[in-house]
């Protein structure tokens, strides 16, 4: 992550509080904390840069993402005449997405690396803080390998902040970014353990080391939209996770906080099955877009949340998936409400924020991304599109252009210029192809990270043009991505289809 703002920043507007309530505060930011939360401008600030936002702002704290491929973010949506698909296996084995996904995205690695830049990286989490991330975690990261003390490996997060340094997230003990709990038997084809990452989750939750774990189970149809049950290979390798030794010991488990990625095989009507993430105080990663465009299914997320359960949003991966965790709490708003579930906007924020700090072990206070005095200095600012008291309202209605500053560390990443531009930070102009929702938007890329957004995305566009077949780069924002809003209208007519089957049963 970037180093914290040079210089503290005074923040002034509508800041927004867990509860929805939204109050007049001035916020002053130094050395990437809140220093200062007040209702009169605090003394001695006379010569601090101050962002004095408008009447129809609001100030909300930083998004986590906990689950983002961000190596695929440069590419655009992706979907097989084979979808929808029962089981992860499935579309990973997939020869168009072998050939549009997989390999394309090792030629992006390899180009990179030549050159010598930080392109990919840069690219992708700038999209993610286009629309408020500042929490970013990669599955798979080092895995069951990562360090004891939970520092951050040497490909961690440039921009926004990782969510498995402990240095960065300003607390002790490690994280393990999400792993594979069991593989398929070649010969059986049944769940079968992986020994090794499953040893190294037990060996650091028993020294005590162990901040959060993110395992991926059971990754499939969930047979909720359609009532015909999860896929039989999914539900097995659940109920393998509910057998195994490792997860015997409920207050064991509890000691850690264990996120369940994928589950698509948790089974909401089954009690067994509630009983036992509960007791285990387990949460749920949840991306419904990915799902619904890849297994033409999801999770019964209001089973979950009457029964306890902590639900956290995830976008996924980007050609599956939403471009950022904003963009995903949207689209479950939408879905939610299509099957006529009871499920407050107040709950599906606190899915982005709260509950997500949650899954990473970070209740202590100065972590509960509320934007209180101590915590980290991570925000976004929001114009809303419509007038309103109400800054759920807002943060539903508004689109990327409306995001008017994103801040992590107290340094201004991305917003618009004449809101940045006091801060006398060097910008960059948003590149031209992203000019329809970006129009006096700019980024700050200090020159050690040697990428020039304009530049390198000419470059990067170029390089996929030559590719057999040519791909279109994902554009940063999904308003100018006329492929990306497609397939938002796919899905919301897909989600209005099936809620309304969900609906008339439950």
């Amino acid at each position: 992550m970037l180093a914290s703002a040079p210089l503290p920043l005074l923040v002034r507007g509508k800041l927004v509080q867990p509860d929805g309530s939204a109050r007049d505060r001035w916020l002053l930011l130094r050395e990437g904390r809140v220093e200062a939360v007040s209702r009169q401008r605090p003394p001695m600030t006379e010569h601090v840069v101050v962002l004095d936002t408008g009447s129809e702002d609001w100030i909300f704290p930083g998004l986590f993402d906990l689950h983002t491929e961000l190596d695929h973010h440069v590419l655009p949506p992706w979907s097989s005449p084979r979808a929808p698909f029962a089981r992860r296996g499935e579309w990973t084995s997939d020869d168009g997405f072998r050939r549009h996904v997989r390999d394309v995205v090792r030629a992006c690695e390899a180009w990179d690396r030549e050159q010598g830049r930080r392109v990919l990286a840069t690219l992708a989490e700038l999209q993610a803080i286009t629309g408020g991330s500042t929490v970013l975690q990669r599955p798979e990261r080092a895995g069951a390998e990562a360090r004891p003390d939970g520092a951050a490996p040497s490909d961690g997060v440039l921009l926004g902040r990782d969510a498995t340094s402990a240095e960065e997230m300003g607390v002790a003990g490690c994280v393990l970014s999400t792993f594979d709990a069991f593989g398929l038997d070649a010969d059986t084809g049944e769940p079968r353990p992986r020994s090794a990452a499953l040893e190294g989750y037990v060996r650091r939750r028993d020294a005590g080391d162990l901040r959060a774990a993110f395992i991926r189970v059971g990754e499939g149809r969930s047979g909720f939209c359609h009532g015909d049950g999860a896929d039989g290979v999914a539900r097995r390798e659940f109920e393998a996770l509910m057998a195994h030794p490792a997860f015997a010991d409920a207050a064991a488990v509890r000691r850690s906080p264990l996120t369940l990625v994928g589950g698509g095989g948790l089974d909401a009507s089954d009690r067994r099955h509630l009983d036992f993430l509960r007791e285990r105080r387990i949460s749920v990663l949840w991306s419904p877009m990915s799902d619904l465009w890849l297994y033409g299914d999801t999770l019964d997320v209001e089973a979950l949340l009457r029964a306890g359960i902590t639900v956290a949003l995830a976008s996924g991966a980007a050609p599956s998936g939403s471009k950022h965790v904003w963009a995903e709490a949207k689209f479950a708003r939408k879905w939610l409400h299509a099957i006529d579930a009871q499920v407050a906007d107040q709950q599906i924020v606190r899915m982005v924020t709260v509950d997500a700090a949650r899954c990473l072990g970070l209740g202590a206070a100065g972590q509960t991304r509320s934007l209180d005095v101590g915590d980290l200095a991570d925000l976004f600012i929001l114009r809303s599109p419509l007038e309103t008291d109400n800054p759920f309202e807002a943060f539903f209605a508004a689109r990327d252009g409306d995001v008017r500053a994103t801040l992590v560390g107290g340094r201004p990443i991305y917003g618009d210029l004449d809101l940045l531009e006091r801060t006398g930070l060097e910008l960059q102009a948003m590149p031209e192809p992203e000019s329809l929702a970006a129009a006096g938007k700019v980024v700050h890329l200090p020159p050690r990270v040697g990428v020039d957004v304009a530049m390198d995305v000419a470059r990067l566009e170029e390089f996929l043009q030559r590719q057999d077949p040519p791909v279109d780069r994902s554009h940063l924002i999904s308003a100018s991505d006329a492929r990306e809003l497609r397939r938002c209208r796919a899905l919301h007519r897909r989600a209005v289809e099936l809620g309304g089957s969900v609906a008339s049963t439950s």
